[in-house]
């Protein structure tokens, strides 16, 4: 499982994470690891010296994250998944969590066990039962995604107070609120709360999208699923334009991000490209 996460503790987290996402696409051609795994080997390296959570409320979330991972296998037609928003694209997101955690970790910003076990609940569940394209009202999605888990939460229970920041945090991935969602940590210190928790799963979001590695690729993979959906942008989504407008949205502001140079890197694939849009 920690091939995926395979390199030493002094490696730059970037390259890292590039030889991460490779691993999975190897995974998703072949023999696929599974979310469940793909989930312990992210918990493994963040917490590398004692994979234990100590507090009962960890655990429980830990718990109820791998139990949803597992459920969320069951049954799966592969071909008949949304062509991103797949199990591929919950474990790009998983793993891109666990690089911005560490990378906390690494600028000194501190995190209880409990704030880490309800994230990697969180990017576990953002887009459980996502059926394709995108919203058409306000949380349209995420709303459904809430209202299915809310029947899972009742087989796994976790408290009342963190099922309602999950819930909270997946509301939040409505793409038209990640702005608001920056614009409310800007200028702050990072503490982890509610807010940078927001932040922290909006970036883990588009991650994998934001490289200039995988990001074409997964670009013309939303294309294919929103087309399947009628959705006029498909046309655009997946060329160098649809690109170029994508990158400018990004906004990565993070303690994490930013060790990361993700807004550097952004705004390199952004020169590339507009030399193409003149």
């Amino acid at each position: 499982m920690n091939q995926l996460f395979s390199a030493t503790q002094q490696s730059h987290l970037y390259p890292m994470l590039l030889q991460a996402f490779s691993g999975l696409r190897q995974s998703w051609e072949g023999d696929w690891l599974g979310l469940s795994n793909v989930l312990k080997a992210c918990h493994a390296f963040l917490r590398a010296e004692n994979a234990k959570f100590e507090s009962s409320e960890a655990q429980n979330l830990m718990a109820c994250a791998l139990a949803l991972s597992a459920h969320m296998e069951l049954g799966v037609v592969t071909d008949r998944e949304p062509h991103y928003h797949n199990r591929l694209h919950t474990a790009d997101a998983m793993c891109g969590l666990a690089i911005l955690l560490e990378a906390l970790n690494r600028e000194g910003c501190a995190y209880s066990q409990e704030w880490m076990a309800a994230l990697l609940l969180t990017v576990t569940a953002h887009d459980y039962l996502h059926p394709g394209g995108a919203n058409s009202a306000p949380q349209e999605l995420e709303l459904r995604t809430v209202k299915a888990l809310d029947l899972f939460f009742l087989k796994n229970p976790i408290s009342l107070v963190w099922q309602e920041r999950i819930n909270h945090m997946i509301l939040k991935t409505d793409p038209a609120l990640v702005g608001a969602n920056h614009d409310k940590v800007a200028g702050r210190t990072f503490a982890m709360d509610l807010d940078w928790a927001c932040v922290l799963m909006n970036e883990a979001d588009i991650l994998a999208s934001a490289t200039d590695v995988f990001g074409p690729e997964l670009g013309a993979q939303l294309a294919s699923e929103w087309q399947l959906k009628n959705l006029p942008l498909h046309a655009i989504v997946g060329t160098k334009q649809g690109r170029l407008g994508f990158l400018k949205s990004l906004r990565f502001s993070s303690p994490g991000s930013l060790h990361l140079q993700l807004p550097q890197l952004i705004e390199q694939q952004v020169a590339h490209l507009s030399q193409f849009a003149k």
